[in-house]
């Protein structure tokens, strides 16, 4: 331990006792119990058991010990894992350049490990700034501030030397400028649980989402026949005969047509560009310099990148509303080269 961390838990131990309501389970009630710490249950619950968790003088460090055991056993078990070294004999004053990404996927038991110190964690955030925003220790961290200003310029000019992604020296855990060091440590603290705090956030705001089960949808690509630009024509003429051997539609079944076709996996703006720079298309618009795609809607964000990768390619120069920059099933249309096919595969 150095001079400025004695120095910190000395003017610590000058804080008043702070309250902090809690939800917690079971298991979370047991990590507490396991670092000394006791909570009291109140009689009026929010939305789940509710428990009072006091920092005070005489149990700071064991709030602190239960944030880095927590935080090394998530590393642990998915997000980070030691290098050329046995997990087992890592101490809990672990150092993050020691850890790299896990590829492997978790198993069942882990992910379930996972999503409880995540909630945990996410618990435990007021916990946290109450540590980190205490007036002694806003003036011990700005002798700290110099230092961090110092680290990260030298950090961003070893970037140019191929440091990788994913590690404890990646970019996004810099400090910002003139970040202070406990804004940059509740900010990389925020980085960890992203998933689980975007999840909550929209879970906790629920309006069209009054069911709380989960659907999880996988979407699967079926072959389809080739269409040929010269048979297109009669396709629809069959397509539409089948729709109505009579010719009189009613308006119900122009709405199904006009879903059917919104959710076409094969886009109108993509099939007009496929089929402007086929050689099946008339001589006068393939001679135009500009070429104008007629739709009454922004297209999607892959229909945007086979224009720009079609202008880029020299292929020819379309003008496209705009987009809405949303990705949406797609499927490649006939006639496209396969320069502009592993063009769009890149960009992905």
């Amino acid at each position: 331990m150095n001079h400025l961390e004695t120095r910190w838990i000395f003017q610590m131990l000058q804080l008043s006792t702070t309250q902090i309501p809690l939800v917690l389970d079971p298991e979370e009630i047991t990590m507490l119990s396991r670092c000394g710490l006791v909570v009291t249950r109140m009689s009026v619950a929010f939305v789940g058991p509710t428990y009072l968790c006091s920092v005070e003088p005489g149990n700071i460090m064991n709030w602190v010990t239960l944030l880095l055991e927590v935080t090394k056993e998530l590393m642990d078990l998915y997000l980070v894992y030691p290098r050329n070294q046995d997990p087992a004999s890592i101490t809990r004053h672990f150092r993050m350049s020691a850890y790299h990404v896990r590829t492997s996927p978790p198993s069942e038991r882990e992910v379930v490990g996972i999503c409880l110190r995540m909630g945990f964690l996410h618990k435990l955030r007021p916990v946290l700034k109450c540590l980190l925003s205490s007036r002694s220790f806003a003036l011990e961290t700005s002798l700290l501030t110099a230092a961090s200003a110092a680290k990260q310029r030298r950090r961003v000019a070893s970037q140019k030397h191929g440091l990788s992604s994913g590690t404890a020296q990646d970019p996004e855990f810099f400090p910002e400028q003139h970040e202070h060091i406990t804004d940059s440590v509740i900010r990389a603290y925020d980085t960890v649980l992203a998933w689980h705090t975007s999840a909550n956030f929209l879970f906790r705001h629920r309006h069209l989402f009054p069911n709380p089960n989960l659907n999880i949808q996988f979407l699967s690509y079926n072959p389809m026949a080739s269409l040929r630009f010269s048979n297109l024509q009669a396709a629809c003429q069959d397509i539409l005969a089948w729709k109505d051997p009579n010719g009189s539609f009613h308006s119900g079944h122009y709405q199904e047509l006009a879903a059917e076709a919104s959710n076409g996996t094969v886009h109108a703006e993509a099939l007009l560009m496929s089929y402007l720079i086929s050689a099946e298309a008339p001589e006068e618009i393939r001679k135009l310099a500009e070429k104008v795609i007629g739709v009454g809607k922004k297209c999607c964000a892959i229909c945007w990148l086979l224009a720009q990768i079609l202008t880029q390619q020299r292929l020819a120069h379309f003008v496209l509303p705009g987009t809405h920059a949303t990705y949406y099933p797609w499927v490649a249309p006939l006639n496209l080269p396969t320069s502009v096919l592993l063009g769009i595969s890149q960009n992905l």
